[in-house]
């Protein structure tokens, strides 16, 4: 007889093949992906610093790496998570695209094209002419492209000529003394790959009870930096995931799915810049005037626009793509990206004007 109770036994949450287990997991894993995109970015946030303090071009490498990685893990010669699909979602999809933020790298190349970055405003720093935009506009996002395109080979490269061989010997070493029965995905492998894909369900409910319990009760920078990102981070990296499996089957020339998810992300993250650092109707305070609204709207904007965008899933899907394909998928992406940005917060900065928000 049919258990209709089945949701109260532990089976039903700890299993792979059920959805709850992978809610949690993934939702493990995009807070993990928020908090070591944060922690990048603090430890790049220095004086004199060769990048930019708070580029976002460390994240997208790391993230990129990691993504490279774990495809060689999962092809079709290792297939290391064949029995755990969801912890590779959770991992590449939830993990990688919730470290890496194509809405966050699309702002910096509209900022600096623009002259409209924090240096500008609180310098007064401005290019020599509007012509050079252009070159601030390619050195921005070809920077930042090509170096998440190399972590990405890189990783590829890495995981394939160095790190598969390594764990395989040693793996085939420690089953040969257990005698035990070799197969594609050895069972030493397999007991790993399950350890972590239960670690990362049984940290869900924890972590996010600890970070709404920090975000109520510390009310300083951290709202911003650490606690509320990752938990509207969350609800970003799931949006993320089911519009691009609804919607990136609809076309297997262009990724419809992760393109509406950047594109949004886009939208959103122009919207809460201007109200950030847009000018009020008085021009002496910015629309958010409060440091802790502030805080939230920066929250917002590096966890739920951070996690619902991605630049890793997009390297990966570019690299999947033939060559003109790929190239006219980048082009159309960053292209409306651009224009999104210049009729949101470009049409607001040139008419009302920017300045340095309160937090």
């Amino acid at each position: 007889m049919k258990d209709t109770n089945n949701w109260l036994h532990l089976h039903y949450w700890v299993s792979p093949t059920r959805t709850p287990h992978f809610f949690l997991v993934f939702a493990t894993c995009a807070i993990l992906g928020n908090i070591t995109r944060t922690g990048i970015l603090k430890l790049s946030n220095y004086e004199h610093s060769f990048i930019a303090p708070k580029n976002t071009l460390w994240p997208n490498f790391v993230s990129c790496m990691i993504m490279g990685i774990f495809q060689i893990f999962n092809n079709a010669e290792n297939a290391w998570f064949a029995d755990y699909p969801y912890l590779f979602t959770s991992i590449t999809t939830g993990y990688c695209g919730s470290l890496s933020s194509y809405s966050s790298m699309m702002l910096e190349v509209f900022l600096y094209s623009t002259s409209l970055n924090k240096v500008n405003i609180s310098q007064h720093v401005t290019l020599p002419n509007r012509a050079y935009g252009i070159m601030e506009f390619l050195s921005v996002l070809v920077s930042q492209m090509f170096v998440s395109l190399g972590a990405y080979l890189f990783g590829r490269s890495l995981a394939s000529d160095i790190i598969v061989p390594y764990i395989n010997r040693n793996i085939e070493i420690e089953e040969e003394k257990e005698d035990a029965v070799e197969s594609k995905r050895h069972p030493t492998l397999k007991k790993y790959v399950r350890f972590v894909d239960l670690l990362l369900a049984g940290l869900a409910i924890p972590l996010t009870v600890i970070f709404v319990v920090l975000a109520a009760v510390y009310d300083n920078y951290s709202r911003s930096d650490w606690t509320l990102g990752p938990l509207f981070g969350i609800v970003g990296a799931f949006t993320r995931y089911y519009i691009s499996t609804y919607v990136n089957p609809l076309h297997v020339k262009f990724y419809l799915g992760t393109f509406t998810c950047n594109q949004i992300a886009i939208l959103l993250l122009s919207f809460f810049t201007i109200i950030e650092r847009g000018y009020n109707s008085s021009i002496t305070t910015p629309i958010a005037k409060t440091v802790n609204t502030c805080r939230i709207i920066s929250a917002l904007g590096s966890g739920y626009c951070g996690s619902l965008s991605t630049v890793s899933t997009f390297i990966n899907e570019s690299y999947n793509l033939k060559l003109t394909n790929a190239i006219f998928y980048n082009v159309i992406t960053y292209a409306v990206s651009y224009i999104l940005l210049v009729v949101t917060l470009g049409a607001f900065s040139w008419s009302r004007g920017l300045t340095e928000p309160m937090c």
